[in-house]
């Protein structure tokens, strides 16, 4: 009898320790899950007021963008403040970035989506930086106007500066998608946190959207490949881009005068003995190449440069790049290529996209966009694919601003994103 009562008791006493680890286990697995909230980084430096827009402002400031078409008119007034942004670079460095973030006047509160703009090509250097940009002297995309025209239609709108821009011993990482995506992902990170504290109407929805035009549609893409690896915490739910960049390699061929900008972007970067550019480009192009790209920002690129590949680069080398065997000769420039062709991740092929392409765009043709497309099908992303017959690279924008707000705005109530792509 004694021997019975103590084997019960050993089991009872089993069955206290094993409810007790799992009761522990699931105490930490809740705790650890805190952890990760609290360990979201905190990336706002600094903030500041910095200009408010009244309806009749904001479609001044959209005047030099707008020409051709009209924009919505305004339905609020927009606040816009400067910040100063932390991220990371590709090993985990610390960087800082300028910012503006642009909150609409609400009447009520209300929740809003989150658009976060990655600019096109400006140039390297630090005189390039899109916050330096005087529309009224030389347009570079106008992204303030840009900004303002969606705050003004009820979004936070949100766009930082890319790396380097304030570093005169460094160039900005030009088409590097590792780069390009952490400073968009914090951004986003950012417009959450601009909030807290404050007493605005207007309050970020659990809806980010990545935005961008020519290259910024390269840097929508790479947050979108980076979302779930670097930034989980980010709500991210479509991507609504313009005449997008994603294919570094494409674009060489196509059209050869961004290319001595890439190059030494990639060459500074990714180091000589990767990336070099006397090898890939003609002589009179490299030789030019340090008060030329090094220098002059996206306004003079077609005073400096042909639009014709075989302007740029070496003959040996573009026959390679037609032929897909630069890796062959040039392997640090193949991996180059690969690593920053954006959107091929199928971790982050569940974002659906928004893509606005020109029929005219000399710079990414609707062929290659076509292509694009049909790669972001395979790899199971909805897209929602629009062309404009007789639209240019720099009028898409524009013309597709009613389409992508629509989309934007069908996502965010929760409507499935259509979808462009055939079974």
């Amino acid at each position: 009898m004694q021997d019975v009562n103590t084997d019960s008791t050993m089991r009872l006493c089993t069955m206290r320790t094993s409810w007790i680890r799992i009761t522990a286990a699931f105490a930490l697995l809740a705790g650890s899950g805190a952890l990760a909230q609290r360990s979201v980084p905190n990336v706002i430096a600094s903030s500041a007021s910095s200009g408010t827009y009244a309806p009749a402002a904001v479609s001044a400031a959209g005047a030099a963008l707008y020409a051709r078409v009209n924009e919505p008119q305004p339905l609020y007034t927009v606040r816009r403040y400067d910040l100063r942004l932390r991220s990371t670079d590709e090993r985990g460095r610390s960087i800082t970035v300028k910012a503006q973030i642009f909150v609409p006047d609400l009447p009520k509160p209300q929740s809003l989506p989150v658009y976060v703009l990655g600019a096109g090509t400006t140039g390297l250097a630090d005189n390039c930086s899109p916050f330096d940009e005087n529309p009224a002297r030389q347009s570079w995309g106008w992204y303030q106007g840009h900004l303002l025209s969606y705050a003004a239609q009820g979004m936070i709108a949100i766009m930082p500066d890319y790396a380097y821009f304030d570093d005169p011993a460094r160039l900005q990482p030009y088409f590097v998608s590792n780069s390009e995506a952490r400073i968009l992902l914090d951004a986003a990170r950012a417009a959450s946190q601009f909030f807290e504290g404050r007493d605005d109407n207007a309050r970020p929805a659990r809806a980010v959207f990545f935005s961008g035009y020519s290259q910024g549609g390269h840097s929508s893409f790479a947050a979108a490949d980076l979302w779930k690896s670097y930034a989980p915490d980010v709500p991210v739910k479509g991507l609504a881009v313009f005449g997008a960049t994603t294919n570094v390699a494409t674009l060489w061929r196509e059209h050869g005068a961004f290319g001595p900008y890439v190059v030494a972007a990639y060459q500074q970067y990714y180091g000589r003995d990767q990336v070099n550019a006397q090898d890939l480009l003609l002589p009179n192009v490299y030789a030019g190449l340090s008060r030329n790209a090094l220098a002059q920002c996206v306004g003079n690129l077609h005073q400096m440069y042909s639009k014709r590949a075989s302007d740029i680069f070496k003959p040996d080398f573009l026959q390679a790049l037609a032929s897909g065997t630069v890796g062959q000769r040039w392997p640090g420039v193949a991996r180059a290529l690969r690593l920053n062709n954006a959107g091929m991740n199928k971790a982050g092929a569940n974002v659906p996209a928004f893509i606005a392409q020109g029929t005219t765009d000399d710079i990414v043709t609707a062929a290659a966009q076509r292509a694009f497309v049909r790669t972001q099908c395979g790899l199971g992303r909805r897209v929602s694919y629009r062309e404009y017959p007789g639209i240019n690279h720099y009028q898409t924008r524009q013309v597709a601003f009613r389409d992508a707000l629509a989309w934007i705005r069908g996502v965010t109530a929760g409507s499935a994103a259509p979808s462009s792509c055939v079974n």
